[in-house]
C-alpha cells in the first residue's frame, strides 16, 4: 500500500480538489507473513457530499493495471493508463422516477449509450512532471504537488495503516 498508493490517493485528491474524510483498508499478507507487509490492500475512501474511491492494489496479481473509472451522475469516464486508448467516455447510465410511493411504482432504468474516445496526446508523465517542477523554479510558482500535498498523503497512509491493522475498521483522518 505504502508503495502504490500513494499516486492514487494524489490523483483522487488533485481530481476532487478535497481530503478524504473517514478511510479504511483491508487485505492479506500472504508472502511477507511475519512482517505482516500486505500484497494485497483494498483501500476505501470516503469525501464529503457521498463521493466514495475504491482501490484495489496488489503485487501479487500477474495483470498490472492502471485504470480509472469515474461514475457520473450522466456519464462515465475509464482511464487506462495501459491502453491505446487511454481515456473512454460512456453514455451509461441510471435514470430513477421523480416519484413513487410503492415500490412497485419504482422502476429505474438504465441507459446504455454510445463510448467515444476522447482525443488526448499521450506524454511521459514524469516528463511532464520534470517540466512542471523546472517551471515552478523559474517562475516562482506553486507546485501542483507540495510538500504540503506530500503531508496531507502520507496522513490519509498512517491512517489507511491503522485501519488495515485493525482489520478494516473505518477511522476518520486526522489532518
Amino acid at each position: 500500500m505504502w508503495d502504490l498508493a500513494p499516486h492514487d490517493i494524489s490523483m483522487l485528491r488533485y481530481i476532487l480538489g478535497q481530503e478524504p474524510v473517514f478511510v479504511n483498508a483491508c487485505g492479506a499478507a500472504y508472502v511477507n507473513t511475519r512482517k505482516r507487509l500486505h500484497e494485497i490492500v483494498y483501500l476505501t475512501l470516503f469525501f464529503a457530499g457521498g463521493v466514495l474511491a475504491n482501490i484495489r492494489f496488489s503485487w501479487l496479481d500477474p495483470v498490472k493495471q492502471r485504470r480509472l473509472t469515474i461514475v457520473g451522475s450522466k456519464k462515465m469516464l475509464v482511464y487506462d493508463d495501459i491502453a491505446d486508448n487511454k481515456v473512454v467516455i460512456f453514455d451509461k447510465g441510471v435514470e430513477l422516477p421523480p416519484y413513487s410511493v410503492t415500490e412497485a411504482e419504482f422502476h429505474a432504468s438504465y441507459r446504455h449509450g454510445d463510448e467515444s474516445v476522447y482525443p488526448l496526446q499521450w506524454t511521459e508523465p514524469l516528463q511532464v512532471e520534470c517540466n512542471h517542477f523546472l517551471e515552478c523554479i523559474r517562475t516562482g510558482a506553486t507546485p501542483r504537488s507540495s510538500g504540503e500535498d506530500g503531508l496531507r498523503v502520507v496522513q490519509i497512509l498512517e491512517t489507511a495503516q491503522r485501519s488495515l491493522m485493525n482489520h478494516g475498521c473505518g477511522l476518520k483522518v486526522e489532518y
